[in-house]
């Protein structure tokens, strides 16, 4: 599978010699091959921490580069997902489509600076610029702050649902929100209990 120069945006205005020093390969789900430093990645996510200390423990003498597979992951989420452990950007560097995309390998590889400014950074966006335009859009994002838990995005998502629960209840995917009374913090409404309080 061919990469080219532009599949590693996260290395950009780095030295030729600091490319050399990479010795990792992230591969995603077209194979496509991603490399990336050791030391990177451990710094920011105990699991990536965890299964390289296993590869450079067992085989301690291998000068190949350590292969980490990237599931379920496109060339551009993982790009982002880059960028973001390579820079650790500000808010004003982030947007909606990188923030999502960045949500989803935090949350699978346990990056918590990542997952909790991206959250913080989607829900402001939501209370203060059009992050959703309709209840469909609101219903897609509180599934997906629900499989990764972004909680503080779950709040405002859950907020626009109950205001809009006429629209939203006939929606597909509307039935594969869980109520999560009982192990909810204390940032996220209870789905159930909000949705009862709105039909009375």
């Amino acid at each position: 599978m061919e990469t080219t120069s532009s599949d590693f945006s996260y290395l950009t205005d780095t030295t030729p010699f600091f490319y050399e020093l990479t010795d990792v390969q992230l591969v995603i789900s077209t194979g496509k091959k991603l490399p990336a430093h050791s030391a990177y990645l451990a710094a920011h996510s105990s699991v990536f921490s965890g299964m390289l200390e296993t590869h450079f423990a067992s085989d301690s003498q291998s000068t190949s580069p350590a292969t980490i597979p990237l599931p379920d992951c496109s060339l551009q989420e993982a790009q982002k997902f880059l960028c973001y452990l390579y820079a650790i950007p500000t808010d004003a560097q982030l947007t909606p489509e990188s923030a999502r995309a960045i949500v989803k390998l935090a949350h699978k590889f346990d990056v918590q600076m990542a997952l909790k400014q991206c959250d913080a950074f989607l829900a402001q966006h939501a209370k203060h610029m059009p992050l959703w335009g309709s209840g469909k859009e609101a219903l897609q994002w509180a599934l997906i702050a629900q499989q990764y838990h972004p909680d503080l995005l779950e709040a405002e998502a859950v907020h626009h649902i109950v205001k809009n629960f006429v629209e939203v209840e006939s929606l597909e995917g509307y039935d594969e929100l869980s109520d999560r009374r009982g192990n909810a913090p204390s940032s996220v409404p209870v789905l159930g209990q909000d949705l009862e309080d709105a039909t009375k």
